[in-house]
């Protein structure tokens, strides 16, 4: 059975939106805003985090990427602190760091996940790499190797002829 981890991934960050929504009116709600302006600030901390969705799509370049992760975690965070405040009891407390603290989680490591065929091709392509820069180190070796041949080679067939010791120690006698 295959999974898509992330529609998952995504199913859980709407879910805990949803839930957030109602615990971040009522944590305003218990630091004064009572005119509606209450209603206003999930849009404010759940806009950043569907903009920063929107960043991590794929035809964003890897940077862009992590600045919507870090900022999907800064709104998660956000969202975490409205859940835990506007708690009534443990149980709410719990409840409220479990929905966003499963969410972190899961944005944190979801971008690591990898298929076996992602693996694969990346350890094949490694691989073709490590051969290609061996094959031009070996290439460099033997070509330097023939350099310093040929010019001992050339250094034996310039070379000046030396008279032997005896030789010279004859000619230094007479």
């Amino acid at each position: 059975m295959q999974v898509n981890l992330g529609a998952i991934s995504k199913g859980y960050f709407f879910g805990a939106m949803a839930v957030s929504a109602l615990h971040t009116v009522h944590s305003f709600e218990k630091m004064g805003l009572t005119t509606g302006e209450q209603w206003l600030t999930p849009l404010a901390i759940d806009g950043l985090a569907f903009f920063a969705l929107g960043l991590q799509s794929k035809r964003y370049a890897d940077g862009t990427n992590r600045i919507g992760l870090r900022l999907q975690i800064g709104a998660g965070i956000a969202q975490l602190a409205a859940n835990v405040y506007a708690a009534s009891s443990l149980g709410g407390m719990i409840l409220g760091l479990l929905v966003v603290g499963i969410y972190l989680l899961m944005e944190a490591i979801g971008p690591r996940i990898k298929t076996r065929a992602a693996q694969e091709a990346e350890e094949a392509t490694a691989k073709a790499e490590a051969e290609r820069i061996a094959k031009n180190a070996a290439a460099r070796a033997r070509r330097a190797t023939k350099k310093v041949e040929a010019q001992a080679l050339e250094n034996l067939v310039n070379a000046k002829p030396r008279r032997s010791r005896a030789r010279h120690a004859a000619t230094a006698t007479a």
